[in-house]
């Protein structure tokens, strides 16, 4: 940026990297393996008389056998809800088991506790998030400062972002803590 557009001012370019994005594994869920089966297939696909005897045709098929019998666990983080609580959880474990006698008993009287389960849930879930939001925004009164104000309605909104972690520098390199960020704009004046 040679050019300073008619100013007086050099502008500072800042050109901020961005982490390259690593895939979480899955992980297989072992509570829920099918493990009878597992064994079954292990004995009959990696016994000695098997064809492939290396390494790579007994991790591939370890692996399918694996795929097939044990579920995988969401690769996606959990949110963390600061509104749910003990209150809500039973809730939903209510819920969930009236959703399951009605799986397996679809009469009337299941269905309408489902119903009943299901209202009790949602309010109670409802109920949790209006004191959590109350609970926040009672941080502000009139001498909280503004800057402060502003970041709960950015995270409220969801746009908060978070302040530059890292930037590069005239040699190609990252600063990427504070007191390093901090030298590179000084020197940059």
């Amino acid at each position: 940026m040679d050019d300073p557009h008619h100013s007086d001012h050099f502008p500072i370019q800042i050109t901020p990297k961005t982490p390259s994005v690593i895939p979480i594994p899955s992980i297989f869920n072992t509570k829920r393996a099918d493990w009878s089966t597992f064994r079954s297939d292990c004995s009959i696909h990696l016994g000695p008389n098997t064809k492939d005897q290396t390494i790579e045709g007994f991790t591939n098929t370890l692996l399918a056998i694996s795929n097939k019998n044990i579920p995988k666990l969401s690769s996606k983080p959990r949110k963390n809800k600061i509104w749910f609580d003990s209150v809500c959880l039973q809730a939903v474990r209510e819920k969930r088991n009236k959703l399951r006698k009605v799986l397996n008993d679809p009469y009337f009287e299941n269905i309408e506790n489902f119903r009943k389960a299901r209202a009790k849930c949602q309010a109670s879930c409802r109920q949790a998030k209006q004191n959590s939001f109350k609970k926040y925004i009672s941080k502000i009164n009139e001498k909280t400062s503004m800057s402060k104000i502003w970041k709960i309605i950015h995270k409220l909104k969801g746009t908060h972002k978070d302040p530059i972690q890292q930037i590069r520098k005239l040699d190609g390199s990252f600063a990427e803590s504070e007191g390093d960020v901090a030298e590179e704009l000084a020197k940059s004046r």
